[in-house]
Parts: structure tokens; C-alpha cells; sequence
């Protein structure tokens, strides 16, 4: 209190145990706090969050794959723009656009190639960036996007994690 040094056992005497604890803050100079045991299952909580929202998708780019003919239907093309979207807008996705011709259907001119991968990038430029160079080769095309947007951390609320604590405390004292 007002940065007057307290033995710790006066700080210990002075606390109700059954509701309160005391952590060491750091050791040069010997600094504790004193907490609640919410306070503190709270506290502990809100790391194991930390960590497992870094771990879950800690700057690790996620590799999806859309597979379209040069004929593809308008209804198809829709469902695949729209999944593939979906995974761009999520963040820190990578979605590789694979054309190819079917069989017995005459191949589609450089010219109507570079049109159709032209219109796909074009749908998703406010949500990516080509990452590599467009690939040709004997009919089959390939298109490289790159999400722009950031992938949130997800991480529980601070009224989640009161109850979660409240659960934690209540379940320990059974």
C-alpha cells in the first residue's frame, strides 16, 4: 500500500485465505498481489485463450482448392464463387483456381482462357491478391489467390470467461 514494503507475513495474516491468494508478481523487488480466487481463475483462463487462438491459426496460411471446366454452368460457377468467398473472406486462406476442358469439347482459345481467369479474379478483387503467376499448360489453366483479409483471433468474452472461472471455482470447492 503507498509502496511502503510489507513483510509477507503480515500480507498473508492479513487475508482470508478461503477467498483470497497471493501471487508473486516478480522477484527483484519481491512484489505479490493479492487476488480473488475468481480473480485468478480468471486471469489463467484468459492466457489458455491466448494460447489456443495463437496455436489454432497462428499465421498459418490455409491451402483450399476450386475445381471449374472452361463450361462450367452458371449455377455451378455461382456455388464454387460463393464457397471460395467464403473461405477468402474467413482470412489468411490461399484458394487455387484449377481449370480444365472436358472431354470432347473443343479447347477454349488463349484468348477465352485469359476472359474466363479475368472474371475470376475479378470477382474476389476486394477480398485477394494473385500470390503467383497464372499457369498454362495444354488446356489446363491455373489461377493463385491470396486472401488480403486477416484471420481474427477468436477469443471468449470477458462475461464467458466469468462463468467459466465461477464454474471452475465451484466445481474445485465440491
Amino acid at each position: 500500500t503507498d509502496g511502503q514494503l510489507i513483510p509477507l507475513s503480515e500480507v498473508l495474516s492479513s487475508i482470508d485465505k478461503s477467498t483470497h491468494l497471493v501471487r508473486l508478481v516478480s522477484h527483484e523487488p519481491p512484489t505479490v498481489k493479492v487476488l480473488t480466487h475468481l480473480e485468478d481463475q480468471l486471469a489463467k483462463l484468459e492466457r489458455k485463450a491466448e494460447q489456443k487462438a495463437k496455436k489454432n491459426r497462428g499465421g498459418t496460411v490455409v491451402s483450399k482448392e476450386v475445381r471449374l471446366s472452361w463450361l462450367t454452368s452458371d449455377a455451378d460457377y455461382d456455388h464454387k464463387v460463393a464457397a471460395a468467398r467464403k473461405e477468402l473472406e474467413k482470412g489468411d486462406t490461399r484458394v487455387d483456381f484449377s481449370f480444365s476442358p472436358k472431354r470432347g469439347v473443343r479447347a477454349p482459345t488463349k484468348w477465352e482462357m485469359n476472359e474466363q481467369m479475368d472474371k475470376v479474379i475479378a470477382a474476389f478483387q476486394d477480398v485477394s491478391t494473385e500470390w503467383k503467376n497464372r499457369t498454362v499448360e495444354r488446356g489446363i489453366a491455373k489461377v493463385y489467390l491470396q486472401s488480403t483479409v486477416k484471420a481474427a483471433k477468436v477469443l471468449p468474452t470477458k462475461e464467458e470467461l466469468e462463468e467459466q472461472a465461477k464454474r471452475l471455482l465451484e466445481k474445485r470447492e465440491r
